[in-house]
């Protein structure tokens, strides 16, 4: 049965009036230009927005050091190269440890949780003490004798850094001795990481990163100490006894140099235990 003629024609008036609607709103779309104008600005800034995104990203993923499992080449680091001075008094026959000037000297991390990986080729150490001169107590005067110091500095396993020196000052002159250690390839690495405001604590490097460009000695920590040998009496010549010089004060300078890389919090991920 077919559909009556009253309804066909009711359905070809309601299409004919959709198309009209249709062609209208288009028509009015396009005599309004700045529509289309906002829209591709709409989408323009949209994909501007996710590029940036994108390349804050990336930058991010560079300034930690790179991605998980990439080897990285201690020639390419950053180079540092630091100075402590410090003063300390040297009791004769009582060796004084002096690690924390080593300690200080590194490139410590600056913000909490951020690892701080250093591959260490150059320590120096200058230790320099004055010795009075001679006094006169009374009607005798007295002669200071010389004072010897020794120094050296080594690794933790005193297998690559071992260096020391002993010296005597001229009689009420300056002492001093010089201790250097230069890597030529070689370097002692020490990692530390940033617990508080006051804290760092020591981490193995080798389980954040892998590297290549020179011969590294992983978990190297510096360590050295100071001894004054001998502090010379005061004496006469005329005179059997004298009296004591019980120690000196020594000035102590550390340079650390070499070359170090910053992993910032949530650039790496802690190893299994």
């Amino acid at each position: 049965m077919g559909v009556p003629i009253e309804h066909q024609d009711d359905d070809a008036e309601d299409a004919h009036n959709l198309f009209q609607r249709a062609m209208l709103v288009g028509k009015r779309l396009m005599d309004r230009p700045m529509t289309i104008v906002v829209i591709m600005v709409a989408i323009t800034l949209v994909l501007a927005v996710v590029l940036w995104a994108l390349m804050l990203g990336l930058f991010k993923e560079s300034d930690q050091g790179g991605d998980p499992g990439e080897v990285l080449d201690i020639r390419d680091m950053e180079e540092f190269e630091h100075n402590l001075d410090s003063t300390m008094y040297l009791q004769e026959g009582e060796p004084v440890l002096f690690p924390y000037d080593f300690y200080h000297t590194l490139e410590l991390p600056g913000e909490f949780g951020e690892i701080v990986v250093c591959f260490i080729d150059h320590v120096s150490v200058t230790i320099r003490w004055y010795d009075e001169p001679g006094e006169q107590r009374g009607p005798v005067s007295w002669e200071n004798q010389p004072d010897t110091v020794r120094a050296a500095v080594y690794d933790t396993d005193h297998g690559i850094l071992e260096v020391f020196d002993e010296v005597t000052n001229p009689q009420g002159g300056e002492g001093s001795l010089a201790l250097d250690w230069r890597g030529e390839g070689e370097y002692l690495e020490q990692s530390w990481r940033r617990v508080d405001e006051h804290t760092w604590e020591g981490v193995d490097g080798d389980v954040y990163i892998d590297v290549t460009g020179g011969e590294v000695h992983w978990e190297r920590y510096l360590d050295g100490d100071l001894l004054l040998v001998e502090a010379g009496d005061h004496t006469h010549p005329m005179l059997p006894v004298g009296y004591t010089d019980t120690g000196n004060e020594v000035m102590v300078s550390v340079t650390l140099g070499g070359r170090c890389v910053s992993l910032p919090p949530g650039s790496y991920e802690e190893p299994e235990e």
